[in-house]
Parts: C-alpha cells; structure tokens; sequence
C-alpha cells in the first residue's frame, strides 16, 4: 500500500530500503510527498516493524521448540526443510 502511494505521486522507495530510518526521513521530507500521506505512511511502517518482530519471535519460538527434536537435524538436511517446515512435519507424527 505505502509503495503504491509513494509511486502515485513519483516517489520510488526500493524494499531493501524499507527498513532504516533515514531513508524513510528522506521520504517524509520529500515536497512530492502531500501532508495528508505522511500519517499514513508512519502508520504502515509501524506496522510492518510490528509484523517483522512477530515474525522474528515465532522463528525463535520454532527454533527453541525443535532444539528439542533431534529428528530435526535430519529434516533440516532435506532441500526445502526449514523450521516451518519441519514444525509441520515433526508436529505430525
């Protein structure tokens, strides 16, 4: 969504730049960049942080979880196993 408003009004934010900050301050500052967006566009990188530390917590979860199984070893060895995969897999059984 933040990448289709920057876009309509000719601003170009690549995803790797997403994450630090200053970039995001260039944005912010940039005159092309309308008033009422800029509320928006903090709003969505909040959430998008917010979703990126869940997301970091429920792989560590996992990670802690299957420290447990030594089965895991052996899936992990598998192409495509990971530790999504593997939770699926090992849950399962």
């Amino acid at each position: 969504m933040a990448k289709a408003m920057l876009r309509s009004v000719g601003v170009e934010l690549k995803k790797s730049q997403w994450p630090k900050e200053k970039n995001w301050e260039t944005v912010l500052d940039n005159p092309a960049v309308p008033l009422w967006m800029k509320p928006l566009l903090v709003t969505h990188r909040s959430i998008l942080e917010h979703l990126e530390k869940q997301r970091q917590d429920i792989d560590a979860m996992i990670n802690q979880e299957l420290s447990d199984w030594p089965e895991a070893e052996l899936l992990y060895e598998m192409p495509g196993f990971g530790p999504i995969v593997t939770m699926g897999i090992l849950s399962g059984i």
